[in-house]
């Protein structure tokens, strides 16, 4: 991980809220219209941005929209979990078939290794880069999202909200516990590592005797929870409860100790099919509007928008030793 991400992600983790209001200043508003304007005229002319994201398109389709009315440019929105749309990324881009013009991902290393390759091109320049809060910018890549790592349960199975992550080693819930995959995204073993380290070195192994059932993401898991399928989902995520919720759904969602949270991170394709989209996609992520109408019921990092959560106080992770501890979470867990 470069300095400059590592300082980013952990700016994100010791600072919490009182950092990113302090940070949400805009620079010359002038200056981000008149770049504007003559971005929306070249991104009209290429008619389209496919932009490949980790956003369940549920929780993001205010922001395809608001995109789409705004600008009069077509959004082909892909949705993957972390790992496959890392995967999909970098195998278009190794073979030439450049398809993404913009991606949202999980993994500080992908960025790490996508610029160093020059396959990133510079985000800086967009008109909202322009006072966009520093800790959240580096050269190639902005913080869009923060996601705290959240427990979900049914509420009528459990009844009163789980207070800690001790919940899932509760006998009563054996074989009514789902568990989110790690070789899907880096942050999901962050998780594990971060309970390993504060509930004792056998959490893993005693959270595998009581049979969780591992599922591809949470919005799979999730949904399970809602239909009753299973008593609790972790971890879980804000963003995934307004739907299940207005359609009454017996699901919530319990801000459990301790509190780890991961960033999702956008970047712009060095070689994007439509570049002036592209980076349109970016000023408008990276706006106020774009930020309120991607973040609903999510944390974003300009600080609580209409519609957007405060950010709890995080617990640090050391990231590096997270990855170090990857196999071996891999292995308790019974996987490859």
């Amino acid at each position: 991980m470069t300095e400059r991400r590592m300082d980013i992600t952990k700016r994100l983790f010791l600072q919490g809220s009182a950092a990113i209001a302090a940070s949400s200043l805009f620079g010359s508003q002038a200056f981000a219209q008149a770049n504007e304007a003559a971005l929306v005229t070249a991104a009209k002319a290429e008619g389209k941005v496919t932009f490949y994201s980790v956003v369940p398109q549920a929780a993001a389709q205010e922001f395809i929209d608001g995109f789409t009315k705004k600008y009069g440019v077509a959004m082909d929105y892909q949705r993957l979990t972390t790992g496959p749309l890392v995967q999909r990324y970098v195998a278009e881009t190794q073979s030439g078939n450049f398809t993404a013009d913009a991606i949202a991902v999980t993994d500080n290393f992908f960025f790490e290794d996508a610029t160093a390759k020059g396959w990133l091109a510079p985000i800086a320049d967009v008109p909202a880069a322009n006072g966009y809060p520093a800790q959240f910018l580096d050269k190639t890549s902005a913080t869009v999202q923060l996601l705290p790592h959240q427990l979900a349960y049914n509420t009528q199975m459990l009844g009163a909200a789980p207070t800690d992550w001790n919940v899932l080693l509760d006998p009563k819930w054996k074989g009514k516990i789902v568990v989110l995959d790690p070789r899907n995204g880096f942050f999901t073993t962050v998780w594990y590592y971060a309970l390993q380290q504060k509930l004792g070195a056998g959490f893993i192994k005693d959270l595998m005797k009581q049979e969780p059932q591992l599922v591809q993401s949470a919005v799979q898991g999730v949904q399970q929870v809602a239909a009753g399928a299973a008593a609790i989902c972790a971890p879980a995520y804000p963003n995934l409860m307004p739907d299940l919720q207005a359609k009454g759904a017996p699901v919530a969602l319990a801000a459990t100790d301790p509190v780890i949270a991961s960033g999702v991170y956008l970047g712009v394709a060095a070689k994007a099919p439509h570049p002036n989209a592209a980076r349109l996609l970016a000023h408008y992520l990276m706006s106020p509007e774009g930020q309120a109408a991607y973040n609903k019921a999510s944390v974003a990092p300009l600080g609580q928008l209409p519609g957007t959560l405060p950010l709890p106080k995080i617990t640090p992770v050391d990231l590096k030793a997270a990855q170090a501890a990857q196999k071996d979470i891999f292995a308790q867990l019974g996987l490859n």
